[in-house]
């Protein structure tokens, strides 16, 4: 990871915590209080104090959730490019999907809590609450306020700083309301009309997915594909599937690894691959979650 040289303190600990999920510039200073990172396979959380400094982060599997709880100054930023500029101040939220490349300019002083979360958490919320479906999640959404789940943003960081008995359980189910309420937010104001992709356009990405699931196929590149800003084109896309271009992606998959599954011999692990999951255990979750069944059972019910 690039990490550039500068005058202040930058803890080693919080740039290790981003360095498991992608990379991360910075040029200021950033300090981490003790005992608050936590990293997890479907989590990671800390507390920090941002002076003025710049960065630039990609979290590629990641959503991005900062609660801004004592702060003063002013932020620069790029989401892919699109710039944004406000006054920090107390209270306010901040998400940024996966993928989404970060760049940041701050000018003041932050006490900051991070939390970044498996999209699929966030997935798993929509397919359970059919109203959340039109939510606008495929891009950044800052500054707004959400008590509740700043709230619960602030709980988890306690769960994670005391590690009390049974902390693990207690962060999961903490992690899914913050979804909810992050969910709510992103629900708002996202029933606009969008013309949706063309027969043709959408026959393009199909037939672009379908030649590369086994590899790290994402928004950006299917909104290349049809030279589309990127959140317009998530828009047009779920305007014409009823679905985000990540149900879209993970349905896909999950009918490929069936298809492998029921007739071919090729061994578990190399189904998880082809179809683009990135282990036996992820490509047995996601069948899971989708079908009910285990790559197993799906295999054994075919040869019987």
């Amino acid at each position: 990871m690039q990490r550039t040289q500068d005058q202040g303190v930058k803890s080693e600990q919080f740039l290790e915590m981003l360095d498991s999920l992608d990379n991360l510039i910075v040029d200021g200073r950033i300090d981490v209080e003790a005992n608050t990172i936590h990293n997890a396979p479907n989590m990671q959380a800390g507390r920090f104090t941002a002076r003025p400094h710049a960065s630039r982060i990609k979290l590629s599997k990641h959503v991005t959730l900062i609660h801004a709880t004592d702060c003063e100054g002013h932020l620069k930023a790029r989401m892919d490019g699109k710039p944004l500029e406000h006054d920090v101040a107390s209270g306010l939220l901040y998400f940024v999907p996966p993928t989404v490349i970060q760049e940041y300019e701050f000018d003041g002083l932050t006490r900051n809590t991070l939390i970044t979360l498996d999209a699929d958490i966030i997935q798993r919320v929509i397919d359970e609450n059919p109203e959340f479906r039109n939510a606008s999640v495929e891009e950044p959404r800052f500054p707004f306020r959400n008590p509740r789940m700043a709230r619960k943003m602030d709980i988890l960081m306690t769960l994670v700083s005391r590690q009390d008995m049974g902390w693990r359980s207690l962060s999961d189910a903490c992690n899914v309301q913050i979804a909810v309420e992050l969910l709510k937010t992103l629900s708002n104001g996202s029933s606009k009309t969008v013309k949706p992709l063309a027969r043709v356009e959408l026959g393009a990405v199909r037939d672009y997915v379908q030649a590369h699931l086994e590899g790290n196929v994402g928004l950006e590149d299917a909104s290349a594909l049809l030279q589309r800003d990127i959140y317009g084109f998530g828009r047009a896309f779920k305007a014409a599937t009823g679905q985000t271009f990540h149900q879209y992606l993970t349905r896909m998959r999950v009918d490929k690894a069936r298809h492998l599954l029921t007739e071919t011999s090729m061994p578990l692990i190399e189904i998880a691959y082809a179809c683009g999951f990135s282990s036996q255990a992820h490509l047995t979750t996601v069948m899971g979650r989708h079908l009910g069944l285990t790559p197993g059972v799906i295999r054994q019910q075919a040869r019987s």
